[in-house]
This record gives structure tokens, sequence and C-alpha cells, in this order.
């Protein structure tokens, strides 16, 4: 299996000792109370992302995009894999806890819970970075058109298209015009468009390793030990994904229409986190 091929890339005595005592467990009752239902969470993130120190999705990110530089550096000559490789690597790591999670999960609560998250780190990733995206792309556009970049026309720009995306004018939210102020990867290279399409191959690639064949997962694999070996778009096709066509999109997106579907059943049940 995957997890376990990712835990040798640098489990310590700790974690070994963490996977006998959680490795083992029964899914209907593990999510029964708090305790036990952390120590499995605990032991999924250690199985995936094998640390010293555990922690939260932000150290998620940092720790799989290490364990991509791992494995690259272990079998190829070319271990600075790209920043939108990544993006990929780091996320499809959280989306596989969340695709194994919901795997297990029965009780409605947790599940509600589980895909609540997901589906805001799906709006705030996919539709959001796209967004921030669309507005990068458009100031460089201008900039090499001639356009002076002054804040009454940036405010305006990021103001048009948040109306785009949200349906709200600069008079209903006029605070949100100064968004783009905040951001500090406007001020560098393009590199927000990569955490959109990291997320949505992510969603892809997760549920093909959680609910594929070995061959997905060992397709993966592949991928993760490729490195810089070579252009980003051909080392992800190792893992099965063509991101030149639209159909990891489509298919990210018919995971997160499952999942809002499912959300909105529990909402009709009344299940809610208060």
């Amino acid at each position: 299996m995957v997890t376990g091929l990712i835990c040798f890339t640098g489990c310590s005595d700790d974690f070994l000792k963490d996977k006998k005592v959680y490795g083992s467990y029964d899914a209907s009752v593990v999510y029964e109370n708090y305790e036990t239902a952390k120590s499995r969470v605990d032991f999924l993130y250690q199985s995936l992302l094998p640390s010293s120190t555990g922690g939260s999705n932000a150290l998620t990110d940092i720790t799989s995009a290490g364990i991509d530089d791992d494995f690259s550096k272990c079998t190829e000559e070319y271990g600075d894999y790209s920043i939108f490789l990544a993006e990929i690597a780091s996320t499809t790591n959280e989306n596989i806890l969340t695709e194994t999670l919901l795997k297990e999960v029965k009780d409605d609560k947790t599940r509600f819970a589980i895909l609540n998250h997901y589906l805001d780190g799906f709006k705030g990733t996919v539709f959001r970075q796209t967004q921030f995206a669309e507005f990068e792309h458009a100031i460089h556009e201008a900039d090499a058109s001639g356009q002076i970049l002054t804040a009454d026309f940036m405010n305006k720009l990021y103001a048009d298209l948040n109306e785009k995306y949200y349906n709200l004018k600069a008079e209903d939210n006029y605070e949100i015009q100064f968004e783009w102020e905040r951001i500090p990867h406007f001020y560098m290279n393009y590199y927000v468009y990569q955490y959109a399409t990291g997320f949505a191959a992510a969603s892809y690639l997760a549920e093909k390793i959680v609910h594929g064949t070995e061959e997905d997962k060992e397709a993966y694999l592949t991928y993760l030990k490729a490195g810089s070996s070579d252009y980003p778009l051909e080392v992800i096709k190792k893992a099965g994904v063509d991101m030149t066509n639209t159909d990891y999109l489509d298919a990210a997106f018919k995971v997160f229409e499952d999942r809002l579907v499912e959300l909105e059943d529990l909402v009709e049940k009344g299940v809610h986190l208060s």
C-alpha cells in the first residue's frame, strides 16, 4: 500500500510504537469517543505523513512535499522538483486522509465535519485561488500593455473580480477592494494558480489511490520518484493525470458534487455540528 511505503521514508521509533498501538482498530467503535478517534486520526496522519512532531494540515503540506523530495533523491539525480508538482504531492496526502476517514467513519456528525472541512478547502483553494490567479494574470497583462498599476486601478480590478465570483458589489462590501494588498503572492511571480490545479489533481488522485487498484498506487509512487527528471506536465502523467485536458478537473468537481450532495442530505436529516 502507498501509505506503508511512504512510512518508511522517515518514520521514527516513536512512530513505530504508535503504529503498533493504533494500527489495528474496530471501525464500529473507534470513532465513538474523542480519545480513540483522535488516536486513529493521529495514526493516519503519521502513516501518510511520517513526522517526529505531528501537527496540522500546514505541517501536512510541508512534510508530504518533503516525501516527494525524499523519493526523488533516492531514485534520480533530479531532486529539486517544481513547486507545481510539490503542491500536488502535499494536497494529495491531505486528500488521502479525507478519503480514508470517509471510507471508515459511519457516524453522521463526524462525517458532517469531514465533508464540511473538505468542501470548505475545495472552495478556498480551487475557487478562490482561481479568482486570485485571474487577478494576478490581469495585472501582469495590464503592466505589459503600459497600464500604470495605481492603487485605484488595482482596487477597481479586484472589486470587479470579486463581484464576478461572489456577486457582491463594492458598495456592498467596501473593504474587499483592498484585500489584494495583503496577499504576498501578488508581489511575486505567477504562483497561486498552482494551488487550484494542485488541489484539483489531488482530489482526483486521492480517490484513485484509496479506492483504485494497486497499479494506481504504483503509478503515484512512480510520479513521486520522478523528481525533476522531466517537464512537470510529463512527470504528473506518470501518476495518471494528463493536465493538458480537463478530465482531472471534471473528476475533481464530481468528487466535490458528490460530497456536497451528501452534506445536503445530512442537513436535511437535521445533522449539525453545534
